[in-house]
């Protein structure tokens, strides 16, 4: 009994701290519909994988232009397929990190979602090695004259913070509108804690919010939030307009 109290209590955590990998469903998809009221321009797609939210993005925003990235080469041939007869996609096979280099990749190519620099905690060993090329964000938007991004998206199974740390100046400067990143298992591994991601925006002068189904939970961070269940955060400079339009709460 006690464990069956203990299960039940644990699916019911999952539930409320929506633990959810599914885009229909846990408020990824209804925050590009909140943010299409804004008709962003530039958006950045840093770990698109096969290319699902792209693809989704640009059914909702068709005006925005996509610079979609995937590191691993089988993956990447799979996002440019699925996305070649789509206009305004730029795919491109590079990993987005902290520095310029190359950088060693675990592909598990019977589940690319996972595929990281780190090793998955509950993955068996069954993964190949892939040296791939990375990239500094900035150092990306100077080679393409880019000098604001409305929307960017990172899902990079753990290197997160790696990425962002990559975007060091365009964050300072508030080159950057939107930011939305993942936060679960894989901080375990990068030893990344939630309070890393307040405390790193909050010192840039960003609030951070963590993505419901149909709205964003500001509140301030709390030891309690700290509980390694996969979910998706958002943040957005202090005062932006767009807080009003995800505060469904």
């Amino acid at each position: 009994m006690g464990r069956f109290i203990f299960s039940f209590a644990h699916n019911i955590l999952e539930i409320l701290e929506n633990k959810n990998n599914n885009h229909y469903t846990n408020g990824e998809f209804w925050l590009i519909n909140q943010v299409k009221k804004y008709n962003p321009k530039i958006v950045f797609d840093v770990g698109a994988n096969k290319g699902d939210w792209t693809i989704f993005l640009k059914k909702s925003i068709p005006d925005a232009y996509i610079y979609s990235f995937e590191p691993i080469t089988s993956t990447f041939r799979e996002l440019e397929n699925n996305t070649k007869v789509i206009s305004g996609v730029c795919c491109n096979q590079l990993a987005l990190s902290d520095r310029t280099g190359k950088l060693e990749m675990n592909y598990f190519k019977d589940n690319s979602l996972f595929s990281s620099i780190y090793k998955h905690p509950s993955l068996s060993d069954d993964y190949e090695l892939e040296i791939v090329e990375m990239m500094t964000g900035d150092e990306f938007c100077i080679t393409k004259n880019i000098e604001f991004i409305d929307f960017l998206k990172i899902d990079v199974e753990g290197s997160e913070f790696k990425v962002l740390q990559g975007f060091s100046f365009f964050l300072k400067e508030k080159r950057i509108r939107l930011i939305q990143f993942e936060y679960g298992q894989f901080s375990l591994e990068s030893k990344v804690l939630l309070k890393d991601y307040y405390e790193f925006f909050e010192n840039l002068g960003y609030v951070v919010g963590k993505i419901f189904p149909t709205y964003i939970d500001f509140s301030p961070y709390s030891v309690k939030k700290e509980n390694f269940l996969t979910a998706n955060f958002i943040a957005l400079a202090f005062g932006d307009s767009l807080t009003k339009s995800f505060k469904g709460k």
